[in-house]
């Protein structure tokens, strides 16, 4: 009975000085239900996770297991799944920040009630949300001004000419006819971490839209564009201070713990900058027929990066930029990792299982897209 109760203790004693002992290490790939055509995933400080859910308008939040906690309704999160992107930020006081595509914030408690909201004005949609070093929240979106536009078209009659003897036109007037034609620009609003519109930065209507957005440790913000090469570094006060080409139309964004900045481009390569602009690295991703750039970049506290590739799953890449490993899984559109370095993504599908988490457990040689075999060969060859 004696040996019974020590070897309990002994068990009580290891748990509590090593947590975790005894139990199972995830080694594979494992799925969970989150919701229907979810889009966006964030995690707490907690390790909480956060989906949301097109079509249905709702957020599933999900403890750091995967199980579900509870299902938030009524939000309204249904946008076009590639004009949205960070739709959920944890701000300096706990609360859950929810951006919806209209302007509307919607503030949420730890638990999920709503707790307040703001609003967002002179915007036609609002794309992407990111918070700085301050704590300070930034939305950039679009807006757009009404135009009518015309063209003109010149109006003909055949007429017999009897002196010639033969047909023949001749101009009768002109017609114009008008259309409406919107001319668009970029919208940054600057509001305070409870959500409360500071400012906003107008850019010229020269028709491209902000893509997303990400803050630097000195509270700089770096703003990724559509159908444009540029990239745009702003400061804290909303000042552009630099403006930088990588090459192609820019996409996700993502910045690592040394301040380098991670771009995935519509030449479907992720482009690396320094924390001054200067490019240092392109890697190439193989997107088969996809038509866009790569849209999710996260980079994780070890400095390596993820990139949800849509037609052929996650992409891993060390902090040089070389591909290490491929994980794949059916159209992943979001990525977040939690205090573990464990990966979680999620994919639009209606039906099944759609969240899925790479353990940090999980990483390694076995999801490369090269084969033991060919990385021999390719180590024979080498001189």
């Amino acid at each position: 009975m004696k040996r019974i109760v020590g070897f309990f203790v002994f068990l009580v004693l290891i748990n509590l000085f090593f947590p975790g002992f005894g139990a199972e290490t995830p080694t594979e790939i494992r799925t969970f239900f989150s919701g229907i055509n979810s889009h966006d995933l964030m995690i707490d400080r907690s390790g909480n996770l956060w989906v949301a859910n097109a079509d249905v308008n709702t957020i599933t939040k999900l403890n750091p297991s995967g199980s579900i906690d509870e299902v938030i309704p009524n939000i309204p999160t249904t946008v076009g799944l590639y004009d949205t992107r960070n739709l959920m930020i944890q701000d300096v006081n706990g609360s859950i920040d929810v951006l919806t595509d209209n302007g509307t914030i919607v503030v949420l408690d730890e638990n999920g009630n709503r707790v307040g909201g703001s609003y967002i004005p002179n915007v036609n949609r609002v794309i992407d949300f990111a918070m700085d070093a301050s704590g300070s929240l930034w939305a950039a979106g679009y807006w757009s001004v009404d135009n009518t536009c015309s063209y003109t078209v010149p109006q003909y009659e055949s007429y017999y000419d009897r002196d010639e003897k033969k047909w023949k036109s001749r101009h009768v007037c002109d017609r114009t006819y008008t259309y409406a034609c919107p001319s668009y620009g970029e919208n940054i609003t600057l509001l305070d971490p409870g959500a409360m519109v500071k400012g906003q930065l107008h850019f010229d209507a020269h028709g491209d839209f902000p893509a997303q957005m990400a803050a630097d440790g000195s509270g700089n913000i770096w703003v990724t564009q559509h159908q444009r090469n540029i990239i745009i570094k702003l400061d804290p006060f909303g000042t552009t201070i630099g403006k930088y080409d990588v090459g192609s139309s820019s996409e996700g964004i993502a910045l690592d713990p040394s301040g380098n900045v991670w771009v995935g481009t519509d030449a479907h390569e992720i482009v690396k900058l320094s924390p001054t602009g200067q490019i240092l690295n392109r890697t190439h991703l193989d997107t088969r027929d996809w038509k866009f750039g790569p849209d999710r970049v996260v980079a994780d506290q070890a400095g390596y990066v993820w990139v949800a590739n849509p037609m052929n799953g996650v992409v891993e890449l060390d902090p040089s930029g070389r591909i290490v490993a491929s994980y794949p899984m059916p159209n992943p559109v979001a990525l977040a990792i939690d205090a573990q370095r464990n990966v979680w993504v999620v994919n639009n599908q209606s039906g099944g299982n759609n969240l899925w988490e790479i353990p940090q457990t999980a990483m390694g040689a076995q999801y490369s897209p090269v084969s033991k075999t060919q990385s021999q060969a390719a180590q024979n060859e080498d001189p």
